[in-house]
């Protein structure tokens, strides 16, 4: 029996915000992708919105 392992780290593109909850919280395709690379993981809605603030100024 042949048994698929995935990695559980690994971000799914269904937990990806859309490009329109990216807007509502101020963050480009780059810098979500910059997010993700430096938390090594999909980040959540609450740390979307921190960055978002964070980062506009």
């Amino acid at each position: 029996m042949s048994e698929t392992r995935t990695d559980a780290n690994a971000p799914s593109d269904s937990l990806r915000p859309s490009s329109v909850a990216l807007a509502q919280v101020g963050l480009p395709p780059a810098e979500y992708a910059e997010i993700e690379r430096r938390l090594g993981r999909v980040p959540n809605r609450v740390e979307l919105g921190m960055f978002g603030a964070l980062w506009s100024e």
